[in-house]
Protein backbone atom coordinates (compact mmCIF):
# COMPACT_ATOMS: atom_id res chain seq x y z
CA UNK A 1 0.00 0.00 0.00
CA UNK A 2 0.82 3.34 -0.53
CA UNK A 3 1.09 6.21 1.80
CA UNK A 4 -1.92 7.74 2.95
CA UNK A 5 -4.08 4.70 1.83
CA UNK A 6 -5.57 2.58 4.62
CA UNK A 7 -7.46 -0.76 4.96
CA UNK A 8 -10.23 -1.38 6.82
CA UNK A 9 -10.91 -4.55 8.16
CA UNK A 10 -14.01 -5.87 10.50
CA UNK A 11 -14.45 -8.76 13.15
CA UNK A 12 -17.87 -10.00 14.12
CA UNK A 13 -17.73 -11.61 18.09
CA UNK A 14 -21.03 -13.05 18.15
CA UNK A 15 -22.11 -14.44 21.66
CA UNK A 16 -24.57 -16.86 22.50
CA UNK A 17 -27.01 -16.25 25.77
CA UNK A 18 -24.29 -18.16 27.67
CA UNK A 19 -21.45 -15.95 26.70
CA UNK A 20 -19.67 -18.11 24.65
CA UNK A 21 -17.76 -16.72 21.36
CA UNK A 22 -18.53 -17.89 18.01
CA UNK A 23 -15.17 -19.13 16.28
CA UNK A 24 -14.44 -20.72 13.31
CA UNK A 25 -11.84 -22.63 11.91
CA UNK A 26 -9.22 -20.68 8.72
CA UNK A 27 -9.49 -22.43 5.73
CA UNK A 28 -6.28 -24.43 4.47
CA UNK A 29 -5.49 -22.51 1.53
CA UNK A 30 -5.64 -19.16 3.25
CA UNK A 31 -2.75 -17.10 4.79
CA UNK A 32 -2.50 -19.14 8.65
CA UNK A 33 -4.29 -21.83 7.57
CA UNK A 34 -6.10 -23.90 10.46
CA UNK A 35 -6.40 -21.10 13.13
CA UNK A 36 -9.06 -19.89 14.76
CA UNK A 37 -10.96 -17.11 14.19
CA UNK A 38 -14.01 -14.77 14.43
CA UNK A 39 -15.93 -14.19 11.80
CA UNK A 40 -14.90 -11.17 9.36
CA UNK A 41 -12.84 -9.46 6.86
CA UNK A 42 -12.07 -6.77 4.31
CA UNK A 43 -15.05 -3.83 3.63
CA UNK A 44 -15.74 -2.97 0.37
CA UNK A 45 -14.76 0.90 -0.96
CA UNK A 46 -17.45 2.89 0.05
CA UNK A 47 -18.85 0.48 2.29
CA UNK A 48 -19.65 1.12 5.68
CA UNK A 49 -17.87 -0.96 8.47
CA UNK A 50 -21.43 -2.06 9.75
CA UNK A 51 -22.49 -2.70 5.84
CA UNK A 52 -19.13 -4.39 5.78
CA UNK A 53 -19.95 -6.57 8.92
CA UNK A 54 -23.28 -7.44 7.99
CA UNK A 55 -22.07 -9.11 4.42
CA UNK A 56 -19.35 -10.56 5.61
CA UNK A 57 -21.18 -12.58 8.37
CA UNK A 58 -23.19 -13.72 5.43
CA UNK A 59 -20.60 -14.73 3.43
CA UNK A 60 -18.73 -16.83 5.58
CA UNK A 61 -21.37 -18.15 8.15
CA UNK A 62 -24.37 -17.77 6.47
CA UNK A 63 -26.48 -15.80 9.11
CA UNK A 64 -28.43 -12.82 8.25
CA UNK A 65 -27.73 -10.47 10.86
CA UNK A 66 -30.37 -8.02 9.60
CA UNK A 67 -32.77 -10.59 9.58
CA UNK A 68 -34.65 -10.67 6.20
Amino acid sequence: MLEGEYHIVVSAWIRNSEGMIFVQKRHTLKPHPNLWKCPGGSILERESSFDGIIREVEEEIGINLRGA
